[in-house]
């Protein structure tokens, strides 16, 4: 949003939750993702705001085998992550779009796609919380960045994607911040595989581990 904005074009950005707000994650951002950063102007801003620094990975299974390597060296990006919170993270980037010209609403739900011959010309929308009624904004592109169970793919293409509802057999996850005793983890994401999942262990900025 932030992009199309910067070079001229009118956009509207639809967001579900009020900013800021923390979200399960694992809240690290590969060199790919600081290039893109960088690309907005903002790497030094989340370097200000603390993020901390990984070059590299140590993988180690149940049985207490372990492997550490240095994290990939990309073209134009390097090899060095970031560790970042997403309250922190959403809440920049969401702001800095509002001051690039991207017109932000919070709270609001996209609810179903307007098609109009098999194109999508927009999106009815409706407030988070109850109470207002739906709005029909027209677009002449329409981008659903909202995951796996993604609005538009339901409606377009509904065999595609995470089921709504979650059964049994189903994978979850949570998140939680600890104090980090260990300086920054040696600058590493850690990975901690075990029967039927997986634990990443990461730094974040304000002295603590993801």
């Amino acid at each position: 949003a932030t992009l199309a904005a910067m070079r001229g074009a009118k956009t509207l950005l639809i967001e579900r939750d009020r900013f800021p707000r923390d979200k399960v994650c694992g809240e690290f951002l590969s060199a790919e993702g600081c290039a893109v950063l960088a690309r907005l102007g903002l790497l030094d801003v989340l370097i200000a705001k603390g993020a901390m620094p990984m070059d590299a990975c140590l993988l180690a299974d149940a049985k207490g085998r372990s492997a550490e390597a240095p994290l990939p060296e990309l073209p134009r990006a390097g090899r060095t992550a970031m560790g970042i919170s997403r309250a922190v993270l959403d809440e920049t980037l969401l702001r800095h779009a509002a001051s690039c010209g991207v017109t932000v609403r919070e709270q609001t739900v996209a609810t179903s796609p307007v098609l109009d011959n098999g194109r999508v010309m927009g999106v009815v929308t409706r407030p988070a919380e109850r109470g207002g009624g739906d709005e029909v904004v027209n677009a002449r592109l329409v981008v659903a960045a909202d995951g796996r169970r993604s609005m538009l793919q339901r409606a377009l293409h509904p065999g595609i994607g995470d089921p709504l509802t979650t059964s049994p057999r189903s994978w979850f996850g949570f998140k939680a911040h600890f104090p980090n005793r260990t300086s920054g983890l040696s600058r590493r994401i850690e990975l901690y595989v075990f029967d039927g999942g997986y634990a990443g262990l990461g730094p974040v900025e304000g002295g603590r581990l993801d």
